[in-house]
């Protein structure tokens, strides 16, 4: 039980979900509901708001303001953090593919090789017409 809120909390993990969206707009008493508006807020002043809660709302609202003190800085931060999500997808979609390339060589060099196409098709999970599609985007004739 926790002292400061009189709430049990089960010993078993527990996810909760807060659809921020459908939140109403007024305080209906549940003591999500500021936790909803933290993470749905937008403007300062929402926040500002927030921590005139005290405890650990005010708590969590100076941190928050401690990571965003200097709005030159945060948005910084934040076009930096979309960078890197950038780059993670350029590099994902790299993988993506150069894994796909990888597979058509190899699926050629079966061909080349003499593999009937019923066998690569069968080997390697794609239709007859997709290894065909693929030939003819790699210039290839079986």
């Amino acid at each position: 039980m926790d002292a400061d809120t009189g709430l049990t909390y089960p010993n078993s993990p527990l996810m909760v979900v807060i659809d921020v969206l459908n939140l109403p707009l007024l305080d209906d008493g549940s003591p999500l509901w500021p936790w909803g508006k933290f993470v749905g807020s937008c403007q300062r002043r929402e926040f500002e708001i927030l921590r005139e809660r005290g405890g650990a709302m005010a708590e969590a609202v100076s941190t928050l303001f401690g990571f965003s003190a200097d709005e030159l800085s945060r948005i910084e931060a934040e076009r930096h953090e979309l960078a890197l999500m950038d780059q993670a997808v350029g590099l994902q979609w790299s993988r993506d593919e150069g894994r796909t390339e990888g597979r058509a060589e190899i699926i050629l060099s079966l061909l080349r090789h003499g593999m009937p196409l019923a066998d690569a098709s069968r080997y390697t999970g794609l239709s007859e017409d997709e290894i065909l599609n693929l030939a003819k985007d790699m210039k290839f004739v079986p």
